[in-house]
């Protein structure tokens, strides 16, 4: 550790059975026993703060992991991870805008129309391979991480509209074909 300032060092990784605070803590305190050179006294000496994205499960007055540490170390200060709300805080705005609620709801339907439908999927891979280019499937918009799933999914689109498009023209033409 520092001998004076902070100091920042990932421990370890450790997998939870379930995403809840009790075993996240669990976990936590098994990294220290693991990897770091000092006693779980020393580390809830030494403990601080807790930067994370602002879940309930972690940041909980009554029942988050936050709690759970301030019963060893009452001083801890849970923090918001600026990156996340600053990511929290773009998204409420871009859905005040009309034209951002149409290109999200554009890419989940583009995404699902391919994901839940093989013959859809298999049809698109075709339709890449005679556009000569490597297949890049619809990826899902939203969820943690929003801004680059939303960056990727667009880029995907933007990048291969020609091949959608032929795909899509392709699917309707087939689909109203005049039964014999």
């Amino acid at each position: 550790m520092a001998k004076h300032g902070v100091d920042v060092k990932l421990m370890g990784m450790q997998s939870v059975t379930r995403p809840n605070a009790i075993n996240i803590h669990k976990a936590i305190e098994c990294c220290v026993t693991m990897y770091a050179a000092i006693t779980l006294e020393e580390f809830y000496a030494k403990l601080v703060a807790l930067g994370s994205d602002g879940a309930s499960v972690m940041v909980g007055q009554v029942g988050g992991v936050a709690a759970l540490l301030r019963q060893k170390q009452p001083s801890l200060q849970a923090v918001h991870c600026i990156a996340h709300r600053l990511e929290l805080a773009y998204k409420d705005t871009l859905k005040t805008l009309p034209l951002f609620t149409k290109v999200d709801t554009l890419l989940l339907h583009i995404y699902l129309l391919y994901h839940n439908s093989a013959p859809m999927r298999s049809g698109l891979q075709e339709t890449y391979k005679a556009f000569a280019r490597s297949a890049q499937m619809p990826t899902r918009v939203g969820g943690t991480r929003w801004m680059p799933h939303t960056e990727k999914a667009c880029g995907i689109l933007m990048r291969n509209y020609d091949v959608f498009a032929e795909h899509l023209s392709q699917v309707t033409t087939q689909s109203v074909r005049p039964v014999s």
